[in-house]
């Protein structure tokens, strides 16, 4: 409701973003990259790299390991499986061939801002 004519919203599979290369020039990725199975996660970066525009910037944010989750959820316990199978978030990012920016914790979250370097 908010967005600007210049704005576009895509939701599809984070491992294969059916989108032309260099398309996006902000990609985030919040709250999301747990429910990639670990072993596509690489993936699912190297799909995100693809798509933003050298220059461009992404927001990588997801639970933290180490926080306690919120047990009254019912899926806390499989939730908090899923996002200690990720390992570091820069890791992931930098691996994709993002520069890494900056790297921080929130309360329950742990978050990268990156930027696609030129190619």
């Amino acid at each position: 409701r908010r967005a600007t004519g210049d704005m576009t919203f895509t939701v599809g599979s984070a491992q294969r973003l059916e989108l032309p290369d260099a398309t996006f020039g902000v990609g985030t990725c919040t709250l999301a990259l747990h429910h990639v199975p670990a072993r596509q996660r690489a993936t699912a970066l190297a799909q995100m790299y693809r798509v933003t525009r050298p220059g461009g910037r992404l927001l990588l944010a997801d639970f933290d390991p180490a926080r306690p989750p919120l047990l009254r959820h019912p899926g806390s316990g499989r939730t908090l499986r899923a996002v200690a199978t990720g390992g570091p978030l820069e890791d992931l990012t930098a691996g994709a061939g993002y520069r890494v920016d900056s790297v921080g914790a929130l309360p329950l979250l742990r978050y990268v801002l990156a930027t696609r370097t030129a190619t």
